[in-house]
């Protein structure tokens, strides 16, 4: 089978124009499909490489910690889940939002925490007082990773 049969089968329209009932055109897909395939292309060592936007990029700069575990278990464990927000540019919302939606709820469940079971006085025994408050963040970053970042 060659390339024209499949672009015929799956792009009915391709290389056709609507016509009104009085012969003018509507609408030519040919001119949109190669409008829509016009690429920029840069030299780089003999290869010409095509300018790809990526419309995610500033929104993965302002990732944190939590942001990048979720990548990392997308890209390890949900590969297909992954490569379709990658395709549709999702992928820079969905985890700005988990990022911000963690750091949150840490906040809220070390508040909690906090209530709950006091922090001892820092000024009497400090290294109490810091194997307490890792003890809290320990805790508060499994109960996210469960949550949010692992499902």
């Amino acid at each position: 089978m060659c390339i024209r049969y499949y672009r015929e089968r799956l792009f009915p329209f391709f290389g056709r124009k609507l016509t009104s009932d009085d012969g003018d055109a509507i609408y030519d897909y040919e001119m949109e499909c190669e409008e829509a395939m016009k690429l920029n292309y840069r030299n780089v060592n003999g290869y010409l490489l095509p300018e790809l936007e990526y419309k995610s990029g500033g929104q993965m700069t302002q990732l944190g910690k939590y942001g990048f575990l979720r990548r990392d278990y997308l890209k390890n464990h949900k590969r297909e889940k992954y490569q379709v927000m990658l395709l549709q540019d999702t992928i820079g919302e969905h985890l700005l939002e988990i990022d911000q939606a963690a750091r949150k709820r840490e906040e809220i469940i070390l508040r909690e925490m906090e209530k709950s079971d006091p922090l001892p006085e820092k000024g009497v025994d400090q290294m109490a007082w810091v194997r307490a408050a890792n003890k809290h963040r320990a805790i508060a970053e499994e109960i996210i990773l469960e949550e949010l970042i692992y499902v």
